[in-house]
């Protein structure tokens, strides 16, 4: 057979009969590639298994049931998808294991950020504010020449650089610029911000008196009132009651078991109890404390009593500047301290006061605060005529940088968010220093999404504090054994403390010689943590774990030594400073 006749043979479509209808097959050529590509696909399957599931394997996946979107801000909505994909960016150079501990900052901040986004752009939008294209390609220019001057010392590394990569400058500025560009949106948004905080920023003005009034010191006192201090009056009652019950109930024991039972139940009544709300406990405790003084009662006997603030409340709640006066100088001038000294609220209400005038109530992230200004005054620095310009754009960047944060500020508070995702509300909650409401919101962000590592390791952290000590446990126990946080040194140490208190010594020595393999990194936290676990193996008896623990001590110190950095430290050979704390910390001292 011929060649050419083989190739028609080939080609030529097979028929058969199938009752009274004849069906084409294809020809045997046609077969033949199917049957090849059937006998790969076959193949395939069995060498590598089948195609993953839309789900992912991740069974935590599969389980996720979390919803579109995350919030809303004024009606305009923030999807998960675009939230989770500005979160993966951010986070992408980050450890995998402190990121599961560092997830509450690091979300809160970028949904803050994001929020912030949205209600900027509205304020720009009502303010009339537009971005052209010209201001647009200008700040292009702009960012690419700073990025040159960033990149390169001088025209000579320039130069050096541009020789190395065969490149001109023109060419350089051309790629840096494509690069810029290449989110033109983000670039008109960074703009149009610039162009609202100057707008916002332009009328403030500093007059002679106002400048003055910039180098007024205040003598002061307040009374602290904190959810945490009330917190801790209750547990210690709480505990204070339950040694006397049980003392009770020996007692009880001996002489009727019906009284025994009584004494159970009325223990676990206690136990029972629903959470109190101290944020709420505590701004109601401040009010009464507020008419009390406002009555005329003794401040400072007030303060003595009640004030959260033990530094200052030994002396009557009287503060102290955190800059210390001359070794020649009037010690009493201490107590008087100058604005920007405190957080920004108590700052607006102590300079806000004359003498003898006591605030309203004044929240800061420290607490309830009431504030008595005793005395007021001035002090210029002895060269403020000669350089009263310079000293008045100090003080005008300086009211300039409050009066955009407070116009920030405002925009949040006015606007209506709604947040969605039960994760990002509690953070928030957080925020308000509402534990309660924390972990109610954290333990439907683990029941909704099982995978959320950093949520997980938040509400474990909120049962060890509230001493909910087995759940704690159970979750840092499963944090230990997920692939994301079991390499956390941190977990396991957490986890190790918990096991101890419980008395599971031989589960705690277990955990701590997890968190020294993992903590492996010559750096100063890990050196503190190894002291820590050393400390902790002694404390169990552990000898031969205690002295691996030395051993690495000793090692990271010759080894800091070696570089030039000291024992300890890691500044150029200084040891770590001992900073002495300020007279007052729960004032809010920057």
């Amino acid at each position: 057979m011929s060649i050419v006749r083989m190739r028609k043979q080939f080609r030529k479509k097979i028929r058969i009969t199938l009752g009274s209808k004849r069906i084409s097959i294809g020809s045997p050529m046609e077969i033949i590639f199917w049957l090849i590509v059937l006998v790969f696909l076959v193949g395939a399957y069995y060498t590598f298994g089948a195609p993953p599931s839309p789900q992912g394997t991740d069974p935590s996946q599969a389980a996720r049931k979390v919803t579109k979107n995350i919030a809303t801000v004024d009606g305009k909505t923030i999807t998960r998808d675009e939230f989770e994909q500005r979160y993966a960016r951010q986070v992408r150079n980050m450890p995998s294991t402190e990121l599961v501990t560092s997830a509450q900052y690091m979300k809160a901040g970028l949904f803050d950020g994001m929020v912030q986004r949205l209600l900027l752009l509205d304020a720009a939008k009502k303010e009339n504010i537009s971005v052209s294209r010209s201001e647009v390609q200008a700040k292009a220019d702009e960012l690419v020449q700073q990025e040159i001057d960033r990149s390169y010392q001088d025209r000579k590394a320039l130069a050096k650089a541009l020789s190395k990569r065969n490149q001109t400058l023109d060419q350089l500025k051309r790629e840096l610029r494509a690069e810029i560009m290449s989110d033109t949106e983000a670039l008109r948004e960074s703009i149009t911000f610039e162009k609202l905080e100057e707008k916002i920023k332009s009328p403030v003005t500093v007059s002679d008196e106002e400048l003055k009034d910039e180098y007024a010191k205040v003598r002061a006192r307040h009374i602290l009132i904190t959810p945490d201090r009330l917190k801790q009056q209750d547990e210690d009652k709480a505990q204070a009651e339950k040694a006397a019950a049980k003392a009770d109930e020996k007692a009880a024991a001996k002489a009727d078991e019906k009284a025994a039972a009584k004494a159970d139940e009325k223990a676990a009544a206690k136990t029972d109890e629903p959470a109190k709300d101290y944020k709420a406990e505590a701004k109601k405790l401040a009010e009464e404390l507020l008419q009390r003084a406002k009555k005329g009662e003794d401040f400072a006997a007030l303060a003595k009593e009640h004030s959260a603030d033990t530094a200052s409340a030994v002396v009557g709640g009287m503060l102290h500047s955190r800059t210390p006066p001359p070794p020649d100088g009037d010690p009493s001038a201490a107590e008087f301290f100058g604005r920007h000294e405190m957080v920004p609220e108590f700052d607006k209400a102590a300079f806000g006061l004359k003498p003898k005038e006591i605030s309203d109530i004044v929240e800061t992230t420290y607490g309830y605060h009431i504030v008595q200004v005793l005395d007021r005054k001035i002090e210029l620095p002895k060269d403020f005529d000669e350089k009263k310009d310079e000293y008045r754009q100090q003080a005008l960047e300086q009211r300039k940088n409050e009066v955009w944060t407070e116009y920030t500020k405002a925009l949040e508070e006015k606007a209506t968010i709604e947040v969605q995702d039960p994760e990002l509300a509690a953070y928030r909650a957080l925020k308000d220093d509402d534990k309660v409401k924390a972990t109610s919101l954290l333990e439907q962000a683990v029941q909704s999404d099982p995978g959320n590592v950093g949520a997980k390791y938040q509400l474990a952290m909120l049962y060890k504090e509230a001493q909910n000590t087995p759940k704690a446990i159970e979750l840092l126990t499963a944090l230990s054994q997920h692939e994301a946080s079991a390499a956390s040194a941190h977990i396991r140490m957490e986890l190790a403390d918990l096991l101890l208190e419980t008395g599971d010594k031989q589960g705690a020595a277990t955990q701590y010689k997890a968190a020294s393999d993992w903590a492996q990194g010559y750096e100063y936290s890990n050196m503190f943590m190894h002291q820590q676990i050393q400390m902790k193996l002694e404390e169990l008896g552990e000898k031969d774990l205690a002295a691996l623990e030395q051993k690495w001590i000793e090692d990271y110190q010759a080894y800091q030594a070696e570089q030039g950095m000291g024992g300890f430290g890691g500044m150029g050979g200084m040891s770590i400073p001992i900073t002495p704390q300020p007279a007052a910390p729960d004032a809010g001292s920057e």
